[in-house]
């Protein structure tokens, strides 16, 4: 991710891979990883709270910040200065897995359904050297997020 006014200027990993680029990455993920053996000559600085690192990309404290496509995407939607570039090339492909508490069958069931459904209509791919269905964030963001966080309020003892 990186300012707007950069788009151009950030293309590929030798754009970045340098000494007068300034990165803000956060500690101990597949970032930092990706960081520390692609972008070794470039000026980085680990950032304990990842949550700081776009408005100081934005702020032009950092030049880049090396994270997933989504939340690139996120970022850019949220504040006009950042740009998520690469969404279409990322640099790398990764998958990613979500743990639900032990025992939670109707939570589980919700889910498991909702997969099935993105499946049957197309939605759903497993990971390409494109990346993932553009289709899916739309779908997934209005039509799971805000269900899931209504039916976990619902389904929350705690919170009950």
């Amino acid at each position: 991710m990186i300012r707007k006014e950069d788009k151009d200027k950030y293309l590929t990993i030798e754009d970045i891979n340098k000494p007068s680029v300034r990165i803000g990455v956060n500690p101990g993920g597949t970032n930092e990883e990706f960081v520390r053996q692609y972008l070794n000559k470039a000026n980085v600085t680990v950032v304990e709270n990842n949550l700081d690192i776009p408005h100081l990309v934005a702020e032009g404290t950092y030049d880049v910040m090396i994270t997933d496509t989504v939340e690139a995407m996120l970022y850019a939607k949220a504040d006009p200065r950042l740009y998520a570039a690469q969404t279409d090339k990322p640099f790398t492909n990764s998958e990613k897995g979500y743990m639900i508490p032990r025992g939670d069958f109707i939570y589980a069931s919700y889910l498991e359904m909702w997969m099935d459904e993105m499946k049957l209509r197309g939605n759903l791919m497993p990971s390409t050297k494109s990346g993932w269905n553009r289709e899916v964030l739309p779908f997934y963001f209005t039509t799971c997020v805000s269900p899931l966080k209504k039916f976990e309020n619902e389904h929350n003892p705690v919170l009950n």
